[in-house]
């Protein structure tokens, strides 16, 4: 009998030679690991992968409206020029051997005022790929969130502009220049996105509402009485025209947003408001409304949010001089006829 036998029989263990000890369980698992690891690596150069991933924005493009995957055609225009410009750069590099630094130095050769645009985009495509670790953190591409710069007196100058330029498109009779000045002023009144109201046809309004299209599919906006006497000054007349058709031999059957907002940045920098532009009248457009009591949730519904959240955070920006006087007023009711209670007289 062997002495590792003998001492086992006795309840003892025979000693082993010194180091860690791994089981064929683990070596099993940890080889199923790397296997896995090594299936789920991505395939081919980014050329491919992007391919992959444009047919996909082509997917989700093509779902109906409302639908919570569906991308707007303003969305799937950026990703193809995004996707477009990473292929450029990067797009016979294998997906497995890409990294931080080739992405960053793909972004040196972009335009500095793009590179939200480009890199929001970036980082979409490469998420979809499982590729969201070699993505620059936001702090190198993403524009900081600027606060609005809020003052009625600005919206109601901005408006008196906007509606001036239409005054002067109307007496040199400028078709386009109308159709453009009208959008425009009716953006400011009713607080619409651009891309909502450029493909207005006239059919869309009726019975005292304005059916809208916008990322959260369409949705009735009450039609003001100022919105409906700029409805009524819309060259489109027939029920199925555009409201804001655009100019004749124009491949394009409405005006563009781009015309809209070049006009808006054109008539308020003119005017001494270069901060204005055609998404700040929809800020200002909500923040008059909190600024008068209006609660979050009638704002919300007016702007078309899913989430009463995302009106909070990004169109509660009334001024800090109305915070202090709604502060101050608060304070003078509490202590109105009780200031002896803090040792004074009224």
């Amino acid at each position: 009998m062997s002495a590792a036998r003998d001492l086992s029989r006795r309840g003892h263990a025979p000693r082993r030679a010194a180091g860690p000890l791994v089981s064929k369980q683990v070596l099993r698992q940890q080889l199923s690991e790397i296997l896995a690891l090594v299936d789920d690596a991505p395939e081919g150069d980014v050329a491919d992968g992007l391919t992959r991933w444009l047919d996909e924005v082509e997917r989700r493009a093509a779902l109906r409206l409302g639908h919570r995957d569906r991308l707007s055609p303003r969305t799937v225009e950026a990703y193809r020029y995004s996707a477009a410009l990473l292929a450029v750069e990067l797009g016979g590099v294998e997906l497995a051997q890409l990294d931080e630094s080739l992405v960053l130095k793909a972004l040196d050769s972009v335009s500095r005022g793009s590179w939200h645009c480009v890199g929001t985009s970036w980082q979409a495509a490469l998420s979809w790929l499982g590729l969201a670790e070699v993505m620059p953190d936001r702090r190198h591409w993403a524009n900081r969130p600027e606060p609005l710069t809020w003052d009625p007196e600005d919206y109601d100058r901005a408006f008196g502009a906007l509606a001036l330029a239409y005054d002067r498109a109307t007496v040199l009779k400028r078709g386009g220049s109308i159709s453009v000045s009208l959008c425009a002023v009716l953006v400011a009144v009713l607080g619409l996105r651009v891309g909502e109201v450029v493909g207005l046809r006239r059919s869309d309004v009726r019975r005292g509402w304005i059916t809208v299209t916008g990322k959260t599919g369409e949705r009735r906006v009450p039609l003001t009485t100022a919105a409906r006497e700029i409805v009524e000054l819309c060259p489109g007349k027939e029920p199925r025209s555009f409201l804001f058709p655009s100019r004749k031999g124009s491949k394009h059957p409405h005006i563009r947003e781009s015309s809209v907002s070049h006009h808006v940045r054109r008539v308020c920098d003119d005017a001494g408001l270069p901060h204005v532009h055609t998404h700040w009248l929809r800020h200002a457009y909500a923040s008059w409304l909190a600024s008068k009591g209006y609660s979050l949730t009638v704002i919300s519904r007016l702007l078309g949010h899913t989430s009463v959240a995302t009106t909070a955070r990004y169109y509660l920006h009334v001024a800090d001089k109305e915070q202090e006087v709604a502060a101050e007023a608060v304070g003078q009711a509490l202590t109105r006829g009780q200031l002896a209670l803090f040792g004074g007289a009224r």
